[in-house]
C-alpha cells in the first residue's frame, strides 16, 4: 500500500550516502511519526518519503526500540477505529507491511535507565524518551515529526543528532 510517488522537488541529501564506497553507515532511528507517514498522507509525507527511498537505496541502518511497534499499530488504530480515516483492509495492510520492516529492534530494558534520566532532564514522556536513548545507544540520529520532542531537547549535549522531519536532508549537506 503506497501512496503517489515522490515528487520532482524530493532531495535525498548527498552526505546520506557517505563519502566513499566503504564509507561508515548512518544510524537512523525513527520515531513512529515519521514511519507512519510512509503509509498514510500526511503533513510532510513527502518529505518522510524522501527519507524512506534513501533508506532503501543508501546502505544505512534503522534502529527502533522494542516498543515501536506497538505505538505503530495505536497509530494505525486510532485512524481507524477513533477516526474513521482507514478501513479494516487498510489498517491490516499497514500493520503487515510494517511488521516487515527490516528494522533493527532494540530491547527497551537495555534503554530504560538512560530513558528514565532523559525523561526526567527534559521532561517528556518515557516513550519519547525511549527513542532518544535508543539514538544514543546506537550512535544514530534521531528522526521525529514531533517538532515539539526535538525542541524540548534542544539544550542537550546530544540535540544536533535530534532531528525534526522538515530539516531532515538540511543539515546533512
Amino acid at each position: 500500500m503506497r501512496y503517489p510517488a515522490l515528487g520532482s522537488g524530493s532531495r535525498i541529501p548527498q552526505s546520506f550516502y557517505g563519502k566513499t564506497a566503504g564509507a561508515r553507515r548512518m544510524r537512523l532511528v525513527l520515531d513512529p511519526s515519521v514511519v507512519i507517514k510512509f503509509y498514510i498522507p500526511e503533513v510532510l509525507s513527502d518529505i518522510a518519503e524522501t527519507l524512506e527511498l534513501a533508506i532503501q537505496t543508501a546502505p544505512h541502518f534503522v534502529s527502533v526500540p522494542a516498543l515501536f511497534y506497538s505505538e505503530i499499530g495505536n497509530i494505525v488504530w486510532k485512524k481507524y477505529v477513533l477516526r474513521n480515516h482507514l478501513s479494516r483492509a487498510q489498517s491490516q495492510a499497514i500493520v503487515r507491511s510494517m511488521l516487515k520492516l527490516p528494522f533493527e529492534v532494540i530491547d527497551d530494558k537495555v534503554l530504560m535507565g538512560d530513558a528514565f534520566k532523559i525523561a526526567v532532564d527534559f521532561e517528556i514522556t518515557m516513550h519519547d524518551a525511549v527513542y532518544l536513548a535508543c539514538m544514543r545507544y546506537t550512535e544514530g540520529e534521531f528522526i521525529s515529526a514531533d517538532e515539539r520532542l526535538v525542541n524540548k531537547v534542544k539544550r542537550a549535549p546530544w540535540a544536533s543528532r535530534a532531528v525534526f522531519l522538515r530539516n531532515w536532508g538540511k543539515a546533512a549537506d
